[in-house]
């Protein structure tokens, strides 16, 4: 037994009490000769903990059979835990099959610590009460914390305690400080050096709607610059332009400078307009720098238009009057065609010698209109003194010395200016309002230039806005009553002194000579409280000369007035005198152009406002031209580089716009045969009207549109066809190489068309043909209008016959011989009530060829989105195309297009300004004569041809006339 206590305290391991127990059991009953080896217990007792611990690895893979074994990291991605690796080449590690729980806790603590301090600390600008919803925010809160919740206690504590002055640096500006005029000014100089201000544009900013860079009608102008007022006052706007004044910044237009000898700055010329318009170039007056030009600038060829430039030409004395001194002329750009217009004055400044500099920032231009217009300048712009020396008073130190010394040696010069300036801006103002004055003409015409000192308008700025009449004008001013006795005016035109404003150094002194705004307010309230001639000393002690430039403006259609065409006027008739709703005056659109040195923008721009010079912007001077129906640059000149950039950005706005709308909420184009309803197809005019035009308007994946149909069983007809029958006929016209998904180019590429296209703008021939159709002699005016080459585009005006307003992209499509006599079916039953009683055809309904594309399109948008919730990573990709133009024609063949149209205040109807081919319009004369009974019914000085006009969204046509004009 003794033996048997010892080899069981030191052979057998002891497990557990339940196998020492079974162990010690079967020893004392076993005997000493049965019992077992000491190996054999061993290996039994081994066996049963492998048992265990291989079932525990079963039982453990098979929880982890869908985990994955090894995780591979990528070096980018996963870069953080990467680091976290003992060796970090190691790209491969195993999962641990346990978790580490108090490693675990340590890290996650610390990450634990972070965030609830992060919680606990205020971040941004909200205070603790800004930071509860609204309906639980009370005032006494804000002076007691105890309002709050106690969460948020400890917070508006911390924010009621004052910041010590150890703690400023770190913190952030007040506003107080922020809003200093020096701080401002700073930030305000940044911004606008990324996007071009104007001097006026925080004015303009406050108060109207601006261009934005990314918009893509003006990304190119360089400037951001005003569109319309924010307040509803078009209408206002449209008063200020027929019976007050109207005032706009066009400092955006480029200022080129050209410099060289009289001979080659005018062969420079001739190069680059055409030969038309050399008589308005090289006139006397323009050379001597008396009237300001308007021409057309063109490519080097002389065959492409580029934009219209004013030129303006430095005057010189009479001794200097010879043509190898060097002469500078000033050509104002528009902004949109300004980097096309510079390479050809750079190429052909090269070739003849002449030097080029861009003066645009040493300048501002605002545009006066309107009939009140000269007496608004005379109140706000008052004339320096010039009987005593500028040198001589008290400030002289803030004036320019090159213009005070040019000043004193010419007073004489300068008395003359100004009295020309009182004579010019009184005949003005009387020929408008007077009623001994109205019927005789002006003697001061478009383009006049007038150069007078005036004083800086800061300090007359009164201190309400006032109206100005010419009766507190003239008591202001006794200069003025003086000069309005004298008869000799025609001397004083005859006689231009040279301006101050030709010289650079000089205007570089003028706009350093200007005193800041609070100097020039805190003299004037000093000035208050004195009287007699202390007070006029004060105000002449910040008398600041500054020379300025004045242009004249006739009206806008005054050179397209003609006799004979004022009764033909949306349907207004005039038997003696004129109609309220003839069109406006010949004088609607006059005006001044001030230009000004820089740095005056605001002190000018203030004063007039403050005058009652209403402000407008783009909008108003393009619904100014619209109310006369003359063209406006770019959007009317398709012929243009700018033109074409202009209706491009249309097309791609007008698309965006109408594909953002589902199907069911925009208007179906197919449906109402308009082809081109996002901007005009120039291309598809000049085809003839056969098969040729289906052809070009085969877009993408779209067959051609079957011929439309009266009858709705003809309509119902299966897709597979319409497909058949439409196929058949547009595979004959492809080439073999083309596939079915590709568009048709019609005979002439887009930059061929537009480099061939022209429109006809030789302002006499177009005066010839409205003389011409206003006679009747339409047989001259076809021999006139085929002489020009095609294709050639005639700018018309169109003036609806009995209802509807003209719109932009609206179609102009020839009348058949069944509408003529439709038309006068429909006259003759209404009692002769007139043409305007007169309804037009209507287009029929078409089928839609887009209908399964457009099922299937939405089958697929379909399928992406449930793509894209399995997979985020599935790239979103549509294979529906969206067509800019529809393979459907119109029952009436198009045409032309409007270009620009809208209801008229001065006709009191729809009008606007559209293009027609040349070729079409002799057909539609040709037509004309047929119908000769149409032509009784319009005043007997008036015969202009008619033709049809529909809306892109509408199928009802309306009869429209049509007069010529450039």
């Amino acid at each position: 037994m003794d033996n048997l206590k010892n080899t069981e305290k030191n052979d057998f391991p002891v497990a557990d009490s339940k196998s020492s127990t079974s162990l010690k059991g079967t020893t004392q009953a076993t005997d000493a000769s049965d019992k077992l080896p000491e190996s054999n217990v061993k290996s039994e007792i081994k066996s049963a903990d492998e048992k265990k611990e291989s079932s525990r690895l079963k039982k453990w893979k098979k929880r982890m059979r869908f985990q994955p074994k090894n995780v591979t990291l990528d070096p980018e991605k996963h870069e953080y835990y990467k680091d976290l690796l003992p060796d970090p080449k190691d790209d491969t590690f195993e999962l641990p099959r346990a978790v580490p729980v108090a490693e675990y806790v340590e890290e996650a603590k610390k990450e634990v610590k972070a965030m609830l301090a992060a919680v606990k600390q205020h971040s941004g600008s909200k205070t603790a009460l800004q930071t509860l919803p609204k309906h639980m925010r009370r005032r006494a809160a804000s002076h007691n914390v105890k309002r709050l919740p106690i969460r948020l206690r400890e917070l508006a504590s911390q924010q009621m305690i004052p910041p010590s002055e150890s703690s400023k640096t770190g913190e952030k500006v007040c506003r107080r400080k922020r809003r200093k005029k020096l701080a401002l000014q700073n930030e305000y100089a940044k911004r606008a050096g990324n996007q071009g201000w104007l001097e006026t544009h925080l004015w303009h900013s406050k108060r109207f709607h601006m261009t934005e860079n990314s918009d893509k009608h003006y990304q190119h102008w360089s400037h951001r610059v005003s569109i319309y007022p924010n307040d509803k006052s078009f209408r206002a706007c449209y008063r200020a332009v027929a019976k007050h004044c109207l005032i706009q910044d066009i400092s955006y237009f480029h200022c080129v400078e050209l410099t060289g000898s009289q001979i080659n700055v005018k062969n420079m010329f001739k190069n680059m307009i055409q030969q038309h318009e050399h008589s308005s170039v090289f006139d006397d007056g323009v050379l001597s720098g008396k009237i300001e030009a308007e021409v057309m600038m063109c490519d080097l060829t002389c065959d492409k238009v580029i934009c219209p430039v004013r030129i303006l030409w430095q005057p010189k004395l009479e001794d200097n009057q010879d043509t190898i001194s060097k002469h500078v002329v000033w050509c104002w750009i528009h902004p949109a065609p300004y980097k096309e217009a510079t390479k050809v004055l750079e190429q052909l400044s090269t070739t003849h010698g002449v030097s080029t500099s861009d003066r645009t920032g040493d300048f501002n231009r605002f545009r006066f209109t309107g009939p009140k217009s000269s007496v608004t300048l005379m109140s706000t712009l008052q004339l320096i003194k010039v009987g005593e020396d500028l040198t001589s008073q008290n400030s002289a130190e803030h004036l320019s010395a090159k213009l005070s010394s040019w000043i004193n040696e010419n007073k004489d010069e300068v008395k003359k200016q100004q009295q020309n300036f009182s004579h010019t801006l009184l005949e003005c103002h009387r020929c408008n309002f007077h009623k001994t004055h109205k019927q005789l003409t002006t003697r001061v015409c478009h383009g006049a230039v007038m150069s007078v000192l005036v004083n800086d308008p800061r300090l007359t700025l009164p201190l309400q806005k006032t109206k100005p009449t010419l009766k507190s004008t003239l008591s202001q001013e006794p200069s003025l009553l003086d000069a309005s006795e004298v008869d000799d005016h025609e001397k004083s035109l005859e006689e231009l002194p040279l301006s101050p404003k030709w010289k650079s150094e000089i205007l570089e002194e003028v706009a350093l000579s200007r005193l800041p705004d609070h100097v020039t307010s805190t003299r004037k309230n000093e000035a208050k409280f004195t009287l007699g001639e202390e007070k006029t000393k004060k105000l002449d002690s910040l008398a600041t000369p500054v020379p300025v430039l004045l242009i004249r403006r006739s009206g806008i259609a005054s050179h397209l007035k003609k006799p004979g065409f004022e009764g033909v006027a949306g349907g207004t008739e005039v038997t003696e005198g004129r109609s309220v709703h003839a069109g406006p005056p010949e004088d609607f659109g006059s005006g001044w152009d001030l230009i000004l040195p820089k740095k005056w923008g605001t002190a000018f721009w203030i004063p007039f406002v403050y005058h009652r010079a209403r402000a407008g912007g783009i909008r108003e001077s393009e619904h100014s031209h619209l109310e006369c129906k003359t063209p406006f640059f770019p959007r009317d000149f398709p012929d243009t580089g700018a033109g074409r950039k202009w209706w491009e950005a249309e097309m791609e706005t007008n698309l965006k716009r109408h594909y953002s709308k589902p199907p069911a909420k925009r208007v179906n184009f197919s449906v109402m045969a308009t082809p081109f309803p996002f901007s005009p197809d120039w291309d598809h005019i000049f085809l003839p009207l056969d098969g040729e035009r289906e052809s070009s308007l085969n877009v993408g994946f779209s067959p051609p549109l079957k011929q439309p149909v009266e009858s709705k069983s003809e309509l119902v007809l299966t897709e597979n066809q319409n497909f058949a029958t439409s196929f058949s006929t547009v595979t004959r016209k492809r080439s073999a190489t083309s596939s079915d998904h590709d568009v048709i180019p019609s005979k002439k590429s887009k930059d061929s068309d537009i480099t061939a296209m022209a429109v006809l703008r030789n302002k006499e021939k177009v005066a010839t043909l409205r003389r011409l159709l206003s006679a009747g002699d339409f047989a001259s005016a076809i021999s006139l209008l085929e002489s020009l080459t095609p294709p050639t585009l005639v700018c018309v005006q169109i003036s609806p016959i009995n209802r509807g307003t003209p719109s932009a992209r609206a179609m102009l499509c020839a009348p058949s011989s069944d509408d003529f006599v439709e038309l006068r079916r429909e006259f003759e039953d209404l009692n002769g009530e007139g043409l305007k009683s007169c309804t037009g055809p209507v287009e029929p309904k078409h089928w839609d060829p887009y209908r399964k594309e457009r099922k299937l399109a939405t089958e697929q948008a379909k399928k992406r989105r449930k793509q894209k919730k399995k997979d985020e990573h599935a790239p979103l990709q549509s294979t529906n195309q969206k067509p800019h133009k529809f393979n459907v024609l119109p029952t009436r063949p198009i045409i032309g297009f409007v270009t620009s149209g809208d209801f008229l205040f001065s006709y009191a109807s729809g009008g606007g300004v559209g293009f027609i081919a040349v070729d079409h319009l002799v057909s539609l004369l040709r037509e004309q004569v047929t119908n000769n009974w149409l032509m009784q019914e319009f005043a007997k000085s008036a015969k202009p041809p008619i033709a049809l006009m529909r809306l892109i969204d509408s199928t009802q046509y309306r009869f429209v006339s049509l007069h010529p004009t450039s």
